[in-house]
């Protein structure tokens, strides 16, 4: 989060945003937050989330939950937006914007969750979601992928390393000239992970959707992929990764294929999706300064480790004949 996102939020600025949707302020619990302030109103069960202007401008946020709302109404396993007492999406208070959801059912998964129905059930929602999202028609625009900052190293990566400079340069013009089809191009999640949704008796509901853009449907199973061969309790070294994306997909083609068709997913690029989102993400936890050599087994420490000699080598993120598991 911007040091300046959090320098406004003000003590004063807290309790106008939680009167703002008629919240004890008392009451909230505060879950922490990467881009934004996040909090648990244990009153109404719901997810209050503070988002700075410097993150996110009101127009995206309600091009957002407007995709909520339309997903949710469609029978997507989605946490629903709570409208505030005038019936806004987004209440503005000084410099934040405040969107409210239900709180999802359940929990996050744990290994013992980690099986086929599970695979299968997950690549069902993100089917739906595609689904759904084909034929979505939105009143408010939300971003294109190549105006959102994850997709950029500029400003992040230090110019004393401009291999990998060159090498997102590279990646980038690449998928600049992909064809793009209403039927396998349009808004989708883009951050899908095990840590945004929770499970409750089999049933996925899927939260954060602060990374929605438009961009192709294959990049969205390829976010998925690339944090499903990182759990923390699998070994993280390229083998074993290579080795669980293979275990992972075919149920979860499976789960989507029941929903939509993967002929659609452009499988002969996810192998450059996933070197964009590698060195996006090296990009992002070397711009939050986080301290990667802490001794700590965490996502970030594990995930840093040899990741620049990896990329500045051309080693694929996965060494994985994608099309042979279709």
């Amino acid at each position: 989060m911007e040091q300046a996102a959090i320098e406004a939020f003000t003590p004063s600025v807290r309790e106008a945003v939680f009167r703002s949707r008629g919240i004890d302020a008392s009451n909230v619990v505060d879950l922490g937050g990467f881009e934004s302030f996040v909090f648990h109103n244990p009153v109404r069960d719901t997810i209050v989330r503070v988002t700075h202007r410097s993150h996110r401008e009101r127009e995206q946020l309600l091009a957002e939950v407007e995709w909520i709302a339309d997903l949710f109404s469609r029978g997507a396993a989605v946490s629903k937006p709570v409208p505030a007492a005038d019936g806004n999406w987004v209440e503005a208070v000084d410099d934040f914007f405040v969107c409210e959801f239900h709180r999802a059912p359940g929990r996050l998964i744990t290994e013992a969750d980690w099986n086929d129905a599970l695979l299968s059930a997950w690549g069902e929602s993100i089917g739906r979601f595609h689904r759904l999202a084909s034929d979505f028609s939105p009143v408010h625009r939300r971003i294109d992928w190549t105006a959102d900052e994850n997709f950029a190293v500029a400003g992040r990566v230090p110019a004393d390393q401009p291999r990998i400079h060159e090498a997102m340069a590279a990646a980038l013009s690449t998928m600049r000239s992909l064809p793009v089809d209403a039927a396998g191009f349009g808004l989708i999640h883009c951050d899908a992970h095990a840590g945004n949704f929770f499970i409750d008796d089999g049933r996925l509901t899927f939260f954060d959707f602060d990374d929605a853009c438009y961009c192709w449907y294959g990049y969205d199973i390829t976010t998925v992929l690339f944090g499903a061969v990182r759990q923390s309790w699998m070994a993280h070294e390229p083998a074993a990764e290579t080795a669980e994306a293979a275990r992972f997909l075919p149920p979860f083609l499976e789960g989507y294929a029941r929903e939509y068709d993967p002929a659609h997913l452009m499988v002969e690029a996810w192998p450059l999706f996933l070197k964009v989102r590698e060195i996006g993400l090296y990009g992002v936890i070397l711009s939050h300064e986080i301290d990667v050599d802490s001794g700590l087994d965490d996502y970030p420490t594990n995930f840093m480790r040899g990741r620049r000699e990896r990329i500045e080598a051309g080693e694929p993120y996965l060494d994985l004949d994608f099309a042979s598991l279709f």
